[in-house]
């Protein structure tokens, strides 16, 4: 569940909800709808992942859609048994020339194995792409454990806490999440991240992955 933000720290109101579905044979899928609607109409768009949790594809494939089906955002985990913290890199459309809203159509193809946004990532083929990558974490001696500087933002450590930032911008946070409870965390995010986009991504570091484990930061 996503809710905003109050200016003084509490809870606002809920503007969108994930909800996971297993398929067997195909991919499994998160629908994110609107709020407290339950309803087919209030479904927005879908996460899709893979068996091992490494790819997912946020898209708009759903019954109130409109339009063309497009892929919203593509993320690719890096497999990792334990040896050191989180490592993936995302996508998400570019921006049209000479359009501040407008995004490149990446048509949805039905699957993440045929994801052409998702290929492109994997290629690192950054045309008509805006890639982000998560920033590295440095290493607390003192500590003993992997660090990011939250400025306050996120008060527990936690294997799923990460900053994502652009490839030519290492200081400029784009997105990050974190913990701050048992069940809670924050997700912070500006401009090129949608407000979808953002909350798959985040989805999809809370996703459980049979070929990623790691350090706490």
């Amino acid at each position: 569940e996503l809710y905003l933000e109050a200016d003084d720290g509490s809870l606002g109101p809920q503007i969108l909800v994930a909800e996971k579905h297993r398929k067997y044979g195909v991919d499994s899928y998160y629908n994110l709808r609107m709020g407290n609607i339950c309803s087919t109409k209030s479904v927005i768009s879908s996460v899709v992942f893979n068996t091992l949790g490494t790819h997912f594809v946020c898209h708009n494939n759903v019954p109130a859609h409109k339009g063309k089906p497009r892929d919203l955002a593509g993320i690719v985990y890096q497999r990792n048994m334990g040896t050191g913290p989180h490592r993936f890199k995302v996508a998400i459309p570019a921006q049209k020339n000479g359009s501040d809203t407008e995004q490149v159509e990446w048509l949805h193809q039905g699957s993440v194995k045929r994801s052409r946004l998702l290929k492109a990532l994997l290629q690192y083929d950054i045309t008509d792409l805006q890639p982000l990558i998560n920033k590295k974490p440095q290493w607390s001696k003192k500590k003993q454990a992997w660090l990011l500087d939250f400025h306050g933002r996120v008060t527990r450590s936690s294997v799923k806490n990460f900053q994502l930032v652009r490839p030519d911008d290492l200081n400029t946070v784009v997105l990050q999440f974190g913990r701050t409870g048992a069940d809670t965390f924050t997700m912070d995010f500006s401009w090129p991240c949608s407000p979808v986009a953002a909350f798959s991504i985040c989805i999809s570091a809370l996703h459980n992955k049979l070929a990623v484990t790691g350090t706490h930061h």
